[in-house]
């Protein structure tokens, strides 16, 4: 199955390919664990992956890192895809499971 190098969600748009990311017009500077958690989340918008998912398939299984790691991430990846103070968070906690990106078309 061949991996779409070019992803767009509403006005997000994930470029894998020259590691951009863009919010409408807006440029997005994200790290490379930023950059991997969003297209993870951005694989499939509106699933809910776990934290423990999470973390195998962006920081690799077998490696120690805290959980609460996540958390942290997701949080400064929301702050950074927020498009005004008002707007809803791309980034979506689901109480108890996991985290989702949200689908603007659903």
């Amino acid at each position: 199955m061949k991996q779409q190098s070019r992803v767009i969600i509403g006005p997000l748009t994930i470029d894998k390919l020259r590691h951009l990311v863009q919010m409408g017009n807006r440029s997005i500077h994200l790290t490379p664990i930023e950059f991997a958690l969003l297209c993870t989340l951005a694989e499939c918008p509106g699933k809910v992956y776990r934290r423990e998912e999470l973390l195998n398939r962006v920081w690799g299984e077998g490696l120690y890192v805290e959980v609460r790691t996540v958390d942290a991430h997701i949080s400064k990846l929301r702050h950074k895809l927020r498009m005004s103070e008002d707007s809803l968070s791309f980034a979506e906690t689901v109480w108890g499971i996991g985290y989702r990106l949200r689908d603007p078309s659903s």
